[in-house]
């Protein structure tokens, strides 16, 4: 599971962390809601989110791979 600090512009959805969307892309499920008022740019005019991703052993697996195979080149 991880929480993941993300903006909501239309129908898109961009993580804060580009390890979050690779996470995402391989998650079993993800849960998108209003991230607290305590974590809210107040000068933004895009929504604020925080999506939740929930991973299995093998999705997780997948992701590190890929985030390796994208740091290695």
């Amino acid at each position: 599971l991880r929480l993941a600090p993300a903006t909501c512009t239309g129908q898109t959805v961009d993580y804060k962390y580009f390890d979050d969307e690779i996470l995402a892309s391989s998650a079993e499920f993800l849960f998108t809601f209003d991230a607290p008022k305590s974590a809210r740019r107040s000068d933004s005019n895009v929504k604020d989110m925080v999506t939740a991703i929930v991973l299995t052993k093998t999705g997780h697996r997948n992701a590190m791979k890929e985030l390796t195979r994208l740091v290695k080149g």
